[in-house]
């Protein structure tokens, strides 16, 4: 049976939940720390337009191993959930402008009670994934979501309870839901082949010696596809641009599979590698990338001709196609290849240079074939954020007259790196330096490079060798505050519990496993507010403290979620962070009055733990809403002029001290007025004035007259005078007083009224009760009269 740890009555119960499904369904609670592990859930979708749906958050919920007993009601209808977005992944942001990223919810709708899941737009393998293309590696986009189950008041157990509800109140648990989206790739690019650099024109010029051995393997130019490796290269072919009879009579095309493999190596052992030229057929997935090969199959006479030209074709798994032409230049006999030097120059971004040596292979010996140091590797590091241009200086000798083609050495990225379209948006061979693009090396998501690269004489032969480049983590990313909002409500006269403001994501996109990306988050004030770590990932080391950054929370995880990039010049899609799903929450033992504070404003402040260490913030208003729990109060006409002065600053919104002066007005419970006894009807004989300490309808008051049957408190009175039974006079709701009915001094001279002022709040709103004296002021409209008889 589940159970559930219970903290009292008005505490929450919070479900904690395992980030790996396990055979049996269990909750994991840390009551010292409060903190928990999202759910993990996994779908997948075809790269689609936007506005599709992809996913039912519903039923990936009810199927993700949580007992039915959880998420459904004893008569087993479904528990009402809501759906709320907390993140998104770097990849997904990167498919708006930068100034659409303030706003990422936008990227993604959720139907919040349904949980269908719709992105706005166009989910695009290669654009969401560009460092996976022409791979098999799943492309998959993330979002964190939060599903917030609402339990009825019979719904609510804990194990000391036994079967009886622990409160008669809703209750609402959280369920953190880490959900991966895999983007499955559809076949819609045709393969392609990249240019080299500026001066390439089209023609790629390869270079064969005459008199070659038959068998001898050439390296062609490698086609790319951006689609995955099962919708990717499959074949090649080649068609003379002369005569179809002389370049097939020649050579055939031979396909190897491999990375970093030059088919001249092939001639070593070719038996081991060689594959039928038709791959269809072949389990492509588990193998790397197709290697083209031009094998000499009849001797070759310079004298016969000296140069072949054809147009190769790259084939991917759907026969799309792409071509390049080829120029294959036939050369004298050449004697030598070039060799590396053992040593290269590395540039640091201080300006300085150091030298690193070249280091041979685990069982590395001199080739046979060619007799050159082919595939020593050089292993460098520099910094992320460097500013520096220049990298490496290359330095390989050729034995051949330097002064001759056979002797000059060029250097060029060869087409065999792995990551080759990563590896040219970031750097580039110019003359015998490695030069950074403006790309730089920020925000990588692998922080090693390794590339391959070509020393090539003029006669064609090639010495090949490895560069590996480690990179070193700059603390370049200050801490990402993601909130829904800076303003936030909350209910006047909570107490005895914390109450939810707000969910707030934060991240960092330095390096995981970098200090750089470790941070802490805390408040300038907490005496009514707190901040709880929540949900947590990857490997995540988050401090959480208040005012004087005491630890909190020190909890590390394996989970993973690729987190949002901020909107800088730096942004990349590829790069992971740690990030962090905090509960702004109220704390318990504070009480909210409105009416003494409307408005609290704190800080909340995310610091990193790089040197130096990078700052983050945000201004967080909460707006106290509220309760109508204050009776209108009836005051004199001499303070009108002070509440209409308040009214202009919205002393009924927000400001505490416009509402601590309506609670500092001298409220009057009795009103005298005079009206003439000829006055005609319809005079206005006074006006009555109220305010409302509350707010919006709580404070909208209207007056009306309480009938003379109606028992009236006797301070609010005076039992001397009568009533007006004859109903000589009425109020408007606004409060003026008018007289409807003719009077007479000489038959009454002094009336009273009672006048109810009712605000109009809800659900029951409240009133207050004035007593009016009218006095009938004497006109002179009676003649002296004699009463009886005189005798003078």
């Amino acid at each position: 049976m589940t159970t559930l740890w219970s903290f009292g009555i008005n505490t929450m119960l919070r479900v904690f939940l395992l980030a790996i499904p396990q055979p049996s369904w269990s909750y994991s609670l840390s009551p010292e720390r409060g903190v928990t592990q999202a759910l993990r859930l996994t779908t997948q979708v075809s790269e689609s337009a936007p506005d599709t749906i992809v996913a039912n958050l519903t039923k990936l919920l009810s199927s993700s191993g949580i007992p039915n007993d959880f998420l459904h009601q004893k008569n087993r209808s479904l528990l009402p959930v809501t759906f709320e977005l907390l993140d998104i992944s770097a990849n997904l942001l990167s498919m708006l402008l930068p100034h659409q990223r303030v706003n990422f919810a936008s990227v993604v709708h959720i139907e919040s009670h349904f949980g269908l899941l719709r992105f706005t737009v166009s989910l695009d393998r290669e654009r969401l994934c560009p460092d996976l293309q022409g791979t098999n590696t799943p492309c998959a986009v993330n979002l964190l979501v939060v599903a917030h189950v609402v339990r009825p008041p019979d719904e609510v157990f804990t194990a000391s309870s036994g079967d009886q509800p622990v409160s008669q109140k809703t209750h609402t648990e959280a369920i953190y839901i880490d959900l991966t989206i895999i983007v499955a790739d559809l076949n819609d690019n045709a393969p392609y082949f990249p240019k080299l650099g500026g001066s390439d024109l089209g023609i790629r010029n390869l270079y064969v010696t005459e008199e070659c051995p038959l068998g001898t393997l050439i390296s062609l130019p490698m086609a790319l596809d951006s689609d995955s490796l099962d919708n990717g290269i499959r074949r090649y072919d080649f068609h003379s641009a002369s005569t179809s009879v002389e370049i097939r009579q020649h050579f055939q095309i031979r396909l190897f599979r491999g990375i970093g493999i030059q088919c001249e190596h092939m001639q070593l052992d070719p038996e081991n590698r060689m594959l039928d030229t038709n791959l269809e057929g072949l389990d492509a997935p588990s193998n790397p990338g197709v290697i083209p090969c031009l094998q000499v199959i009849r001797r070759i006479d310079r004298e016969q001709v000296n140069q072949f030209n054809f147009r190769l074709v790259a084939f991917d798994a759907a026969n799309q196609q792409g071509d390049v032409n080829v120029r294959l230049i036939v050369r004298d006999i050449n004697d030598n290849y070039p060799t590396w030097s053992r040593v290269l120059t590395v540039y640091t971004h201080d300006g300085r240079t150091r030298l690193v040596e070249g280091l041979q292979p685990s069982g590395w010996m001199q080739s046979s074939f060619n007799g050159t140091t082919d595939n020593i590797r050089y292993w460098m590091t520099t910094q992320e954020c460097t500013s520096q241009r220049k990298l490496v200086q290359l330095k390989a000798d050729d034995q051949d007259d330097p002064e001759t083609d056979n002797g000059r050495v060029n250097f060029q990225i060869s087409e065999q790196s792995p990551d080759l379209e990563r590896i040219r948006r970031r750097i580039f061979i110019s003359g015998d330096h490695i030069y950074l693009t403006d790309s730089g090396l920020r925000g990588l998501s692998l922080m090693n490079i390794s590339l391959l690269v070509t020393a090539k004489d003029g006669a064609g032969k090639f010495s090949d060798a490895w560069l590996d480049l480690h990179i070193e983590d700059c603390n370049d990313h200050p801490p990402m505050i993601l909130m829904r909002g800076n303003e936030f409500s909350l209910v006047e006269n909570s107490r005895g519990q914390a109450d939810l403001i707000s969910l707030i994501t934060v991240r960092d996109l330095d390096v995981e496993n970098s200090a750089n990306s470790v941070f802490r988050c805390f408040l300038n004030d907490t005496r009514y507010f707190s901040l709880k770590e929540a949900v947590h990932g990857p490997a995540a080391n988050v401090l959480v403290g208040g005012a004087d950054q005491k630890l909190l929370t020190d909890v590390e995880s394996p989970h993973e979620f690729v987190s949002n990039p901020p909107s800088t010049s730096s942004f990349d899609p590829g790069r992971r962070g740690r990030w962090s799903v905090f509960r702004l929450e109220t704390q318990p033992t504070v009480h909210f009055d409105r009416e003494s504070t409307a408005r609290y404003i704190v800080m909340l402040q995310c610091v990193d733990n790089g040197t130096p260490a990078l700052t983050s913030s945000r201004v967080i208003v909460i707006n106290i809403q509220d309760v109508n729990d204050n009776h209108p109060r009836f005051y004199r006409k001499e303070d009108r002029q002070t509440l209409m002065k308040q009214n202009q600053m919205g002393w009924n919104t927000k400001r505490s001290d416009n509402l601590q002066s309506t609670w500092n007005l001298s409220e009057q419970k009795t009103f005298e007025f005079r009206i003439a006894e000829n006055a005609d009807r319809g005079s206005l004989v006074g006006r009555l004035y109220a305010a409302d300490p509350d707010s919006g309808e709580n404070a909208r008051i209207t007056f009306e007259m309480v009938s003379s049957t109606t028992r009236v408190e006797a301070n609010q009175g005076n039992s001397k005078l009568e009533p007006d039974q004859n109903e000589r006079f009425t109020v408007s709701t606004s409060g003026e007083i008018h007289l409807i009915k003719d009077l007479d001094r000489e038959q009454q001279d002094k009336y009273l009224l009672h006048v109810r002022a009712r605000d109009n709040g809800s659900p029951e709103s409240l009133s207050s009760t004035a007593t009016v004296v009218i006095h009938v002021e004497d006109v002179n409209d009676c003649h002296p009269e004699f009463h009886g008889e005189y005798n003078f």
